[in-house]
């Protein structure tokens, strides 16, 4: 019922509403020249005219990159070399540069980036396999990247300010860098990512950790609320096969260090949440409530935690993992079977029994008596708490572990 108007440039505008988009399937066509990637041979461009200059679309969903986005507005513009494209959707916003020649640098400049983890990630390690068939991600075919984000979500995980450079290479890409900063970490990684002749990937991703608070790290990440504040530094050295985007805890490879202080094991189920099983101290608070009633309350508060996991075959395996606090040292030795979902560990808590002797000596004897505790205390306490120690044994299932006495 209106003057039709026409475009103030030559060429085609596509305007209007789908209800799924899949980027793959319509690159050839928005493309006037049609990108052509490091796995199909020279990484050059090959020449494809559509006419396409100007895109103005809504979709119920979209598919890029192997990520899906819900609730899209795009607004697209022809560039002489490149798309400008303003982009609206509940997991990513912001202003994207799409190049033709995937030799160049796709820029991310945005307000929000929500990736949704893979499948296989967010499944228990037991049907990790359930998503095998899927067709995966190729590195290959990605261009170098340049993202900037202000609010980044992994999953669940709220990882703040982001700053990712990637470098493009014929196996796949080099992350040179990633940093991300939030109220509860601020993480710098490297690594890189690679398709094998076979079809087979592998990641790998190296750096370190400044930790605010451990308890709502971990919980973003899966684990059930297992930890209370907590606060301190980790190094990561770790390769799997699979995307980078997906890593599986049964095909880690590598090692975690870790130095943490002023926490708190809370006493929750075993079993309870996925990679729960890297701690069975948590089946602690409970347990030794039944053997030190009147030291240990609910949960297990923490001065200092250190150690490191190797991780290796489906096993994450220690022989220094120890937690120092008020009331008991809790030593650890032995393997978590990731893969499994099992215990082979070795485990001594040595109580602190000594440490209210003073107090109790001034209460009762006076000062005068509360220092010769002191001093009494000082002498014997290795021995009077090593005296006290207890051992386990602890086998069995993530969902059921045993907690055997070892006199």
């Amino acid at each position: 019922g209106e003057a039709a108007q026409l475009p103030a440039k030559s060429g085609f505008r596509v305007a209007g509403f789908m209800d799924h988009f899949d980027y793959e399937a319509w690159r050839p066509i928005l493309f006037s020249t049609h990108p052509k990637t490091a796995s199909q041979g020279s990484g050059s461009s090959e020449k494809h005219t559509s006419g396409v200059t100007d895109a103005d679309l809504t979709f119920n969903s979209a598919t890029i990159f192997g990520q899906t986005l819900h609730q899209v507005k795009l607004q697209a513009q022809r560039q002489p070399t490149a798309w400008s494209v303003d982009v609206e959707s509940q997991e990513l916003a912001g202003k994207v540069t799409l190049p033709d020649d995937w030799k160049n640098t796709l820029e991310m400049d945005l307000a929000r980036l929500y990736i949704t983890p893979s499948e296989s990630a967010t499944k228990s390690e037991a049907n990790v396999d359930a998503t095998k068939d899927k067709k995966e991600l190729d590195p290959r075919e990605l261009p170098p990247l340049q993202i900037s984000s202000k609010d980044t979500h992994y999953g669940k995980a709220v990882l703040g300010k982001m700053q990712l450079v990637t470098i493009q290479h014929p196996d796949g890409m080099s992350v040179d860098s990633v940093q991300l900063d939030s109220e509860t970490a601020n993480i710098k990684l490297q690594g890189s990512w690679v398709q094998e002749s076979d079809g087979k990937q592998h990641s790998e991703m190296s750096g370190t950790l400044d930790i605010h608070d451990l308890g709502n790290l971990l919980s973003g990440f899966g684990y059930v609320e297992a930890v209370k504040n907590g606060e301190g530094s980790s190094a990561v050295d770790l390769k799997w096969s699979g995307a980078l985007i997906d890593p599986a805890v049964s095909r880690l490879e590598g090692s975690v260090k870790f130095n943490l202080k002023d926490g708190r094991l809370l006493d929750v189920e075993p079993g309870a949440g996925r990679l729960f099983g890297l701690l069975s101290v948590q089946a602690l608070p409970r347990r030794l409530t039944l053997d030190f009633s009147d030291l240990f309350g609910k949960g297990l508060t923490f001065d200092s935690m250190q150690g490191h996991f190797d991780f290796k075959d489906g096993n994450a395996v220690t022989d220094d993992f120890e937690l120092d606090g008020p009331t008991a040292k809790v030593e650890l030795r032995g393997r978590v079977g990731l893969a499994a979902r099992d215990y082979d560990q070795q485990l001594k808590v040595t109580p602190h029994v000594t440490s209210s002797l003073p107090l109790a000596g001034a209460v009762v004897g006076g000062v005068g008596v509360g220092a010769a505790v002191l001093l009494v205390e000082r002498l014997l306490k290795p021995k009077i708490d090593r005296a006290a120690g207890i051992n386990y044994h602890v086998t069995g299932s993530w969902d059921a572990p045993v907690m055997t006495r070892v006199e």
